[in-house]
Parts: structure tokens; sequence; C-alpha cells
């Protein structure tokens, strides 16, 4: 009895052992299986990744050679814009330089202008002191002219006469005498009637025979 239950609890050992093993065995399977899989899955995304990561790699590379060659293009035109402010700059100072000359020209141009203005109104006024003494000048000419000598002998006589030329009038007086009836002696002044004139004056003899 004991020998039998000992072989059937044996066997029922044997039997669950096995199972275990089967169901060890079944679920090692599946990992194996699973792990597999996984790895594949793995590799699979890699590669995938890799192409689309050369792609975008690509494409990155492509954009910083556009970037480098737009950074170029930028890079020559600011050169270019700073050498035509440079030259606009140097243009400018020229363009200073030539209107604080021109500034200098003008302001000894004026200096030179009011001089002359002022000896031409200089000029303008001695004329026209000139022109007032000449006239009063003739006018007392044409007066000292109309002044008498005295025609018999041993007479003395005064005279006075007027006389103009255009605006300007004077008068003028004198006196003479005859000594002989071949010789006589006058003298006479003359002074213009408007203010400032100067006199004018004669002395005179006369013989005849």
């Amino acid at each position: 009895m004991d020998a039998v239950s000992g072989k059937v609890t044996a066997n029922e050992t044997a039997i669950a052992k096995k199972a275990d093993q089967t169901a060890l065995d079944a679920v090692s399977g599946k990992v194996n299986k699973n792990t597999a899989d996984i790895a594949t899955k793995a590799n699979s995304a890699d590669v995938y990744t890799k192409k689309e990561s050369d792609s975008k790699f690509v494409k990155v590379e492509n954009s910083i050679n556009g970037l480098d060659t737009t950074t170029k293009g930028l890079n020559t035109r600011l050169v270019s814009a700073e050498k035509s402010v440079a030259d606009h700059g140097t243009r400018l100072a020229a363009a200073e330089k030539s209107v604080a000359d021109h500034g200098t020209r003008l302001a000894s141009a004026e200096k030179s202008i009011t001089e002359h203005g002022t000896r031409l109104n200089g000029l303008d006024k001695t004329v026209s002191d000139l022109r007032k003494e000449t006239r009063q000048g003739l006018a007392e000419q044409a007066a000292l002219s109309g002044l008498f000598q005295p025609y018999n002998v041993g007479r003395f006589n005064v005279t006075a006469a007027v006389g103009g030329y255009k605006s300007e009038s004077a008068v003028a007086i004198g006196t003479g005498f005859r000594f002989t009836e071949n010789f006589a002696a006058k003298a006479g002044v003359a002074v213009g009637t408007s203010s400032g004139s100067s006199a004018a004056y004669h002395v005179g003899v006369n013989y005849e025979w």
C-alpha cells in the first residue's frame, strides 16, 4: 500500500513538474518571439529614422548652404553699402568745404560790395557837390560880367548885377575908376544865393588908344 502510494505521489510530482516545464517552455517561447519581434521592429524603426534623419540633414545642410549664400550676399551688399556711405561721406565733406569756401568768398564779396557802395555813395555826393559848385560858379561869372566900368575921366562908379545858371543864381557888386581917357580900372565880387556857395571876384584894368 505504501509502495503504491509512493508511486502515485511520484507520478503526481512528475506530472506537475512536466506541466510546469511545458508552461515555462510556452512562456519562454513567447518571450523569445516577442524579443525577436521587438528587435526587428526596433531595427526597422532605426533604419527608417536614419533615412528620415539623412533627409532632414540634407535639407538642413541645404538650408545652411542657402543661409551661407544669403549671408555672403548680405556681406557683399554691406561692404558695398559701407563703401557707398564712405564715398558719400567724402563727397559730403568736399561739399561742406566747397560751401565753406563759397561762404568765405561770399562774405569777402559782400564786404567788397559794401566798400564799393560806400565809395560810390561818396563819389555820387562828390559829383553832386561838383555839379552844384559848377552851376554856382557859372551863375557868379554871369553876375560879374554884368558889372559896368566908368566912362568919364576922374569918375568913380559903383555897379551891381545878377546872374544865373540853371537852378543857381548869384549877385555881384563892383566899383571902378577912370584915370584918363585911355586908362581905367574896376573890381567886383559875386556870391551865390543858395546856401554853402562860395564867392567869386575879379579885378581888371583897361587901356585904350
